[in-house]
This record gives C-alpha cells, sequence and structure tokens, in this order.
C-alpha cells in the first residue's frame, strides 16, 4: 500500500489499512529501514507515509499539477482553522476553479482533460478523493484529505504563494512541460509520493526541484 500510494490516511476506505500499521508498527519500521526508508504514523492526523532518502519518493509534477497541488494546500490550510485535525475538507470543482484564478495560479479554468489527469494522480496517492462520479463536474465535490499537509510540508504559506506565483508566470510564458520535483519530507513543498514502477526520479532530464522555487 505505501509503494503504491505512499499515503495510508485514517480515513474512509483506508482506516482499516491505518490501524494495521499501527498495530504491527515496529515491522513496519523494521522492514523499511532494511530499504534505508523511513516511516513516519502521525496519530494527531491519522496519516502515515514513508520517505526514502534516495529521492524513491519523489513525485515529478509538470506545472499545472503544481499549481493545483499548491492551491488546494492553500484551501485546506485556510479551512482547517475550523476543523478537528484529522477532518477532510470539502471543496468542489467549479470553487477550485475559482480559486485558481483567484490566486491567478491559471489565466484561465482547466479543461476537462487536464482537471481529470489533476484530480486522478491526487487521488492515487490518496490525497484526495471525489465524492461525485464525474471529476468535471463543477459541482462535484472533492475531499482534500489532512495528507496535503505532508505533501506540502510547510506552515509558512508565504513560501506556497510565492511557489504557486512562480510556476504561475512559468505557466504563462508557455512552460506547460517542465516538470516539478516534490520533494521529501525534510523540505519546504515536498511530496512524500512515488510511482507504482519505482518512477524515473535518478534520471537527469533537466527536471527541477519545485523546492528550490519556495526559496524565493
Amino acid at each position: 500500500m505505501f509503494l503504491s500510494s505512499t499515503f495510508v490516511t485514517r480515513q474512509g476506505d483506508l482506516r482499516r489499512d491505518y490501524y494495521f500499521v499501527k498495530q504491527y508498527l515496529s515491522a513496519f519500521e523494521g522492514f523499511f529501514q532494511l530499504l534505508g526508508w523511513s516511516l513516519t504514523v502521525d496519530d494527531t492526523y491519522g496519516v502515515a507515509f514513508v520517505v526514502s532518502p534516495y529521492g524513491q519518493t519523489h513525485l515529478r509534477l509538470n506545472a499545472i499539477q503544481s499549481v493545483v497541488l499548491l492551491t488546494l494546500r492553500l484551501i485546506y490550510e485556510e479551512a482547517r482553522k475550523d476543523l478537528n485535525p484529522n477532518d477532510s475538507v470539502v471543496v468542489t470543482v467549479e470553487d477550485l476553479q475559482s480559486r485558481l484564478l483567484a490566486f491567478k495560479a491559471t489565466s484561465r479554468p482547466l479543461d476537462k482533460k487536464t482537471l481529470r489527469e489533476c484530480i486522478g494522480l491526487l487521488k492515487k496517492y490518496n490525497i484526495l478523493d471525489s465524492l461525485d462520479s464525474d471529476v468535471t463536474d463543477p459541482s462535484t465535490r472533492l475531499l482534500v484529505s489532512p495528507a496535503i499537509l505532508f505533501a506540502v510540508r510547510t506552515e509558512n504559506l508565504d513560501e506556497v504563494k510565492r511557489s504557486l506565483e512562480a510556476l504561475a508566470n512559468r505557466e504563462r510564458v508557455g512552460e506547460t512541460g517542465e516538470s516539478q520535483e516534490i520533494g521529501d519530507a525534510d523540505s519546504e513543498a515536498a511530496a512524500a509520493a512515488e510511482e507504482d514502477d519505482g518512477g524515473e526520479d535518478g534520471d537527469d532530464d533537466g527536471e527541477e526541484d519545485i523546492t528550490r522555487s519556495c526559496e524565493g
């Protein structure tokens, strides 16, 4: 479950998996230590995840995927002061599109294909879930999991906003194809996530680490 989705949360269908990890925590920790990885279980927010020091838990995102992730992180932060720590934040697709425009993260609403791909990617890593079937419908409700706190690991939202602005500027000059790398839990904007097949994180293909954008 960690190798395919990285984040295991206390919510919904993953609840049983989360408590299974807690019950056998020492065994899981021992296994990942053999790999040189670390396992974190945050019982306050009900999130468990693994981090590799070798970059194997880094997920490379393009500019649009990055701005969607960062925008959702800002939405979550604004809402969570009125929530219990392990509550999800519910936002509609229409709200997300409006916030992307309000934050000047995009110059126009995302098209259906891009929206479907972005939401599908975040659902894969249990950062996001949808309560309705058509994720391109403006009224579809999206659940933003507390896992997003560990996917974008910073308490300084000004850093997130600066990163969002930098990526938005890059997108406006036509560089949406440039990939960004979300770093590990020690980074200011981090996602502990990996591709099912291990990805190509070790390749030097000119991809930029998004954490550099967060340094302003």
